[in-house]
């Protein structure tokens, strides 16, 4: 059974003037940026899932998944990429960073393991280049990551001891940790990214 149209227009009446404003006037100027017909949501109760309990969120959600919808693929990638970039430039942040940033000479360090203070320095400086093979066999390529003792953000960096072959700094819980964060990184948008993607599709238009 369709929705009451009398229940949308006390809605919109009375709940408007607020996130729905914002989503809804968010909406049509995506329309108008990318030239598309508008859809009445203000007026038109058909838009709505009828199985659905007719409310402010669910006309909020219902504009906010459409207004998602309707922009371009090649602008959400754009925007995916960027995240990717920033979250995966900005791992290990808060972690031992005085080991990833040390200084490339070895002459100073002292292995944990053996004791030993004889150490070759490997850094390979191709920040694009990277190939990663998570544990689970999940695969990924691209800007390289910063992990622990292994990486520095711009390539390969990391001090191995000669005495036993450990690699310097290097802390099993740490690396876990890092390559959670940049596994979690490259899944699909969160909700909060999304609402980013909304909304800097806002600002974006209300510069212009």
């Amino acid at each position: 059974m369709p929705h009451d149209p009398t229940r949308l227009q006390h809605l919109i009446k009375n709940y408007y003037k607020s996130d729905l404003e914002k989503i809804h006037k968010n909406y049509e100027r995506i329309c108008d940026r990318y030239n598309l017909e508008k859809k009445d949501f203000l007026n038109d109760v058909s838009l709505y899932n009828h199985c659905d309990l007719l409310s402010v969120s669910n006309i909020y959600s219902t504009i906010r998944n459409e207004s998602l919808k309707i922009i371009p693929v090649d602008y959400v990638e754009t925007f995916k990429k960027r995240k990717r970039n920033q979250n995966t430039t900005t791992l290990g942040e808060d972690s031992d960073e005085t080991e990833a940033k040390s200084a490339k000479t070895s002459s100073d360090k002292t292995c944990a393991h053996c004791g030993g203070s004889e150490f070759i320095f490997v850094c390979n400086g191709n920040s694009d280049g990277m190939y990663l093979e998570f544990p689970n066999g999940r695969t990924v390529s691209g800007q390289t990551p910063q992990l622990t003792a292994l990486t520095d953000g711009d390539g390969v960096s990391l001090h191995v001891c000669v005495g036993c072959g450990m690699v310097h700094g290097f802390n099993s819980t740490q690396l876990k940790r890092d390559l959670e964060r940049y596994e979690f990184a490259l899944e699909d948008m969160n909700e909060a990214d999304q609402d980013e993607l909304l909304f800097e599709e806002d600002d974006q238009q209300q510069q212009e």
